[in-house]
């Protein structure tokens, strides 16, 4: 599995521990209400069918990423999407078979926040119409959010990696790598292709630093002309070591000093000689060709590295590849990124809107009801509203760990939404429901956040990425679903 799905995988906790503590409040809400702990275990019934649910609901959510075509959402949706479903059930089984036979001692506290209730009711207006302000505020700002996949987001900003950067700069290193890769059966044709290109490439762009794989294997048709040069204008080879004897003595070396390159000069200037693939690795240098040609059972593959300066030396030699008509494919780290803001975000919606149809469709049947159906959905789509407006004004761009993570907040909400409205159902009334659900819900918002929020310290990008994201989102769920959708509650019946 790859790094991200297996390390999206913590946002399991923050999943699974709402329904825990929906189930276990409920139990202390039994017993506080004067039930015995067999009593109180049977009146878990509505709680549970309200944790099963929001379980489902979320798994439904990961679900839609496996019709993405981008491996590490296709895991990730089937990872957590499977341990939802299993999550939901160990959660109906065990949680109940754990909690404690004998009933507490002396008085139990209800776990409940009767004044919010109170308030909300006071001030029910004045919180739908605060909300739909930052709705429509808040909206308008998250247009400017800015999304940002690309793998560069992806890089350590640890010392030793800032001091690998310096480096780089201190000497010039290229930094961005293009690769250019050619494969056939024949190598002749490929390198013939290869010198016509990076002929070009040198005419048009002479600043680019370009390393051929024709530059260290020539075709024999280059080789050709290069012998038939040697034949018409090169001494013969004991006319070329008497000329380095003389000019050797005549500069003050001592004997010999130059005998392993004079003999050479016989091989040198042989016009019958031939430079191929196989000669690199009968002399040890099997290593340095490598990195430019190489053999398998399906045939041969060209590698050819520039590496352009900018943004503008980068596009004329795409250009110029294009423009050439040659076989192959340009890569490289900044293509890459280019695809991915092309593709990913339109992939992501596409699973992400999946995974909602099924979600919505899942409490339209549950709940039977246009009203209670679309009011259990309210705090994730205001909530996550909100979160992306304050973002957007804070300027934090969202990378591919933060997009996993706003998933995850989809089905947090989701299941606040669930709970609140599935418990107004059973209740009949707004004012018991809040009550009850307010602080189970805050509980699990701050649990979540404690475990999310702590990666906003982090050296590493990608997890402070995440660790902002869930710290607002908390927050905004967490407003929505205790204050917002009580409100909305207050205007109608249950049924």
């Amino acid at each position: 599995m790859s790094a991200a799905a297996t390390g999206a995988a913590a946002m399991l906790f923050g999943l699974g521990v709402d329904g825990v503590v929906l189930v276990y409040v409920a139990h202390r809400l039994a017993l506080a209400d004067g039930l015995a702990v067999s009593e109180s275990v049977a009146a878990l019934g509505g709680p549970s069918t309200s944790m099963l649910l929001g379980m489902l609901t979320t798994a439904a959510t990961f679900y839609g990423l496996v019709f993405v075509d981008f491996p590490s959402l296709h895991q990730l949706g089937l990872l957590i999407g499977h341990s939802m479903v299993v999550c939901g059930l160990l959660t109906l089984v065990l949680v109940p078979a754990l909690l404690p036979r004998r009933r507490p001692r002396g008085a139990i506290r209800k776990l409940t926040w009767p004044s919010l209730a109170a308030w909300i009711v006071r001030r029910r207006t004045g919180v739908i119409v605060i909300s739909g302000i930052a709705t429509i505020v808040l909206g308008a700002a998250s247009l400017r959010l800015r999304v940002d996949p690309s793998l560069e987001r992806m890089r350590s900003t640890t010392p030793g990696a800032l001091y690998e950067e310096s480096v780089r700069k201190t000497f010039g290193l290229p930094g961005e790598v293009y690769v250019w890769l050619e494969q056939g059966q024949s190598i002749e044709p490929l390198l013939e292709e290869n010198e016509a290109v990076v002929d070009r490439i040198r005419r048009e762009l002479p600043a680019l630093t370009i390393d051929a794989a024709s530059a260290l294997l020539p075709s024999l048709v280059t080789q050709q002309r290069s012998l038939a040069r040697i034949r018409s204008e090169a001494p013969s080879a004991q006319t070329a070591q008497a000329a380095l004897a003389r000019a050797a003595a005549a500069a003050g070396f001592r004997p010999d000093t130059l005998g392993p390159f004079q003999e050479r000069l016989p091989q040198l200037l042989d016009p019958n000689q031939r430079l191929i693939f196989d000669d690199y690795g009968a002399h040890g240098l099997g290593d340095v060709i490598g990195r430019f040609v190489s053999r398998s059972p399906q045939g041969w593959t060209l590698a050819t590295y520039a590496f352009p300066s900018g943004v503008t030396e980068a596009r004329a030699l795409e250009g110029i590849i294009a423009a050439s008509g040659a076989s192959g494919h340009l890569t490289g780290l900044a293509l890459v990124n280019q695809e991915l803001a092309a593709r990913f975000v339109p992939q992501f919606l596409r699973g992400l809107t999946i995974g909602s149809v099924v979600v919505i469709l899942m409490i339209a049947s549950t709940f039977r009801a246009w009203r209670l159906s679309v009011l259990a959905v309210v705090p994730t789509i205001a909530g996550l509203i909100w979160a992306a407006g304050l973002l957007a004004l804070a300027a934090v761009p969202l990378d591919l760990f933060a997009l996993f993570a706003v998933v995850t907040f989809v089905g947090i909400g989701i299941d606040y939404g669930i709970h609140v409205v599935h418990r107004y159902r059973d209740h009949g009334h707004a004012e018991s429901a809040v009550a009850e659900l307010a602080p189970v819900i805050v509980v699990a918002g701050l649990i979540t956040m404690a475990g999310y929020g702590t990666l906003v310290m982090s050296s590493y990008p990608p997890l402070r990425s995440i660790g902002l994201v869930s710290a607002v989102s908390v927050v905004t769920l967490v407003a929505a679903s205790v204050l917002l959708l009580p409100a909305l509650l207050l205007g109608g019946r249950a049924r």
